[in-house]
C-alpha cells in the first residue's frame, strides 16, 4: 500500500513539474529582458509555449489531472505569457516612451489575466470543441518576435507556400530587420471574440478579428485585420490564416475545401495616429 501511494504521488508530481519549468522558463525571459538578452526571452517564451503543452497531455496521459494542477497552469501561463512578454516588449521597445510605455505593456498584461479568467470560469460550461479566444501563447509569439511559436499557429499549407518553416522564419526575420531599422515596431496584437465555429467539410472554421499596433516614426499604426481559424482534428486544435492578405483566387488555391465557404476580404487602411505634438504631414 506504501509503494502505491508513493507511486501515486511521484505520478501526480509529473505533471506539475512541467508546468514547474514553464514557470521557470517565463520568469528567465524576465530576467533576460532586463539583461538586454532579448534573443534569450524570445527562446525562453517559445519553450514555456512548447513546456505548456506537454503537461496537460501528461496529466491526460497518466489520468493525474486534478484542480490543483489546473489552477497552477493557469498561474504559470499569467507569467509566461502575461508577464513576461509585456515585459519583455517594453524592456525592448516601450521604455522611451516614458509613462506611456509602461501603460502600453500594462495593458497587454491585463489582456491576458481576463483572457485566462475568463476561460477558467468557463471551462465547465463551454463546448469543449470551440476555443473562447487566442490561446496566450499564440499572442505572446507575437509579441516577443517568436518566429518558431509564429509558424507553429500557422496553416501548414501557408508555410509550405511560403517554402517551408525555416524560409518562412528567415522571410520575417529579414522583415522584423528592416522594420527595426526604418524604426518601426509592433507594440500589440489584440485578438476579438471569434465568430461561433462552423462546420467545412470536415473542418471547424472560425472568423476571428485582429488589431494590431505597430510603432512608427512620429507615431503609430492601427490595423484591422480578420484570421481565419481552422481545425482539422474537431476542435482539438487551431491554426490560423490571415486571409486579408490574399486574393479570392489565391484562397481557392490553397483551400479548395473553402471555395465558397469563407470569402477573404481585403484589409482596410491602416490609421496613423500622431505622438502628441506630433503634426502629421
Amino acid at each position: 500500500m506504501l509503494k502505491s501511494k508513493l507511486r501515486r504521488r511521484g505520478i501526480y508530481l509529473l505533471p506539475n513539474l512541467f508546468t514547474t519549468a514553464a514557470l521557470f522558463a517565463g520568469f528567465y525571459a524576465i530576467v533576460q529582458a532586463m539583461n538586454g538578452r532579448f534573443e534569450h526571452s524570445a527562446v525562453s517564451i517559445f519553450i514555456a509555449m512548447v513546456l505548456d503543452g506537454l503537461d496537460g497531455r501528461v496529466a491526460r496521459l497518466t489520468h493525474t489531472q486534478s484542480e490543483f494542477g489546473a489552477e497552477y497552469d493557469s498561474l504559470s501561463d499569467m507569467v509566461s505569457f502575461g508577464a513576461a512578454p509585456a515585459l519583455v516588449i517594453y524592456e525592448w521597445a516601450l521604455k522611451g516612451m516614458g509613462k506611456w510605455g509602461w501603460i502600453a505593456a500594462f495593458i497587454y498584461c491585463v489582456c491576458a489575466a481576463l483572457r485566462l479568467a475568463r476561460f477558467n470560469t468557463n471551462i465547465e460550461t463551454v463546448d469543449k470543441r470551440f476555443f473562447q479566444g487566442l490561446p496566450s501563447p499564440a499572442a505572446a509569439a507575437l509579441i516577443a518576435g517568436d518566429y518558431d511559436g509564429v509558424v507553429a499557429y500557422t496553416h501548414s499549407r501557408v508555410v509550405a507556400l511560403m517554402g517551408g518553416k525555416e524560409a518562412m522564419i528567415a522571410t520575417m526575420k529579414k522583415g522584423t530587420a528592416s522594420m527595426r531599422a526604418d524604426g518601426y515596431a509592433f507594440l500589440e496584437a489584440t485578438i476579438g471574440s471569434p465568430e461561433t465555429p462552423k462546420h467545412a467539410g470536415a473542418w471547424l472554421t472560425s472568423l476571428v478579428p485582429e488589431h494590431i499596433v505597430i510603432k512608427v516614426p512620429g507615431g503609430k499604426l492601427l490595423q484591422d485585420s480578420t484570421m481565419l481559424g481552422i481545425s482539422e482534428d474537431n476542435g482539438k486544435t487551431w491554426v490560423f490564416v490571415d486571409i486579408g492578405v490574399v486574393s479570392k483566387e489565391q484562397f481557392a488555391q490553397i483551400f479548395p475545401e473553402l471555395e465558397g465557404q469563407v470569402t477573404p476580404q481585403p484589409k482596410p487602411k491602416p490609421v496613423f495616429i500622431p505622438d502628441a505634438g506630433v503634426h502629421p504631414a
